[in-house]
């Protein structure tokens, strides 16, 4: 079940109005861990790239929001409970009923597998553990089920970028998108060159290079006159590509 039919329309309708061109593909009530043994109740909303916790108020604010690959583990030791960890810090939540924290759990892998499919599920969260043994198999056979999209022009590049730009919290450019989609993908051009890009600032050629992580269709990269400052992230990135071409 997508949506969970008991919130509030007044509270559903505020947070869509929060979320904007962005659509929420789940909305599920839930209760969330604040102290040991004392729960407050939320609403959780995923969308294509991202998890959202509000509170349960009139006008309901987001209290937590993290794009699903920045997720150090996802771990699930029964159907009514979640656990996120990101940069170190625990967040538990406590499902209201019993099938929502495997509707939750799929939803999210389901997001990572249609962008990433040659990418593990369990490879982009650094842990993934659901138990017992059994649930976990089941997740896997609805995930191995699921039909392999098209990933569209020169292995699926703008739907990765864009995924990346919302994990670097940089703002998507359609004309990188449009110069891969069109100009790449008509030449079969497999070399990316970041000369091809030099009008944008260093940031933004980070979502770029992390895209080339996961993106199988381009064998080569090429750039020169790199700044010193930003050195180090490319240089991260640039052996990372290296590495996943060897």
């Amino acid at each position: 079940m997508p949506n969970d039919t008991s919130i509030p329309k007044e509270l559903s309708d505020y947070i869509r109005s929060v979320l904007g061109k962005t659509k929420a593909k789940m909305k599920k009530r839930l209760n969330c861990e604040v102290k040991p043994d004392k729960y407050e109740g939320k609403i959780l909303v995923l969308t294509d790239h991202r998890c959202y916790l509000f509170s349960m108020k009139v006008q309901p604010k987001i209290e937590l929001n993290f794009n699903y690959m920045e997720l150090d583990a996802i771990t699930s030791a029964d159907r009514n409970h979640i656990q996120f960890t990101l940069t170190g810090r625990t967040y538990t939540l406590q499902t209201l009923d019993r099938d929502d924290a495997d509707d939750i759990i799929i939803s999210i892998a389901m997001s990572l597998q249609t962008v990433f499919p040659a990418t593990p599920v369990r490879t982009l969260v650094g842990k993934f553990v659901i138990l017992p043994e059994d649930r976990s198999g089941i997740v896997d056979e609805v995930l191995d089920s699921q039909s392999v999209h098209e990933q569209g022009p020169c292995g699926g590049f703008s739907s990765m970028y864009r995924y990346l730009c919302d994990y670097h919290n940089t703002a998507y450019k359609d004309d990188v998108a449009w110069d891969v989609d069109t100009i790449y993908s008509s030449h079969d051009t497999r070399d990316m060159n970041l000369r091809d890009f030099d009008h944008l600032p260093i940031k933004d050629l980070i979502p770029i290079l992390g895209t080339l992580q996961f993106n199988t269709w381009f064998r080569k990269l090429t750039m020169r006159d790199i700044r010193l400052q930003w050195w180090s992230h490319i240089n991260y990135y640039s052996a990372q590509v290296l590495h996943n071409r060897n």
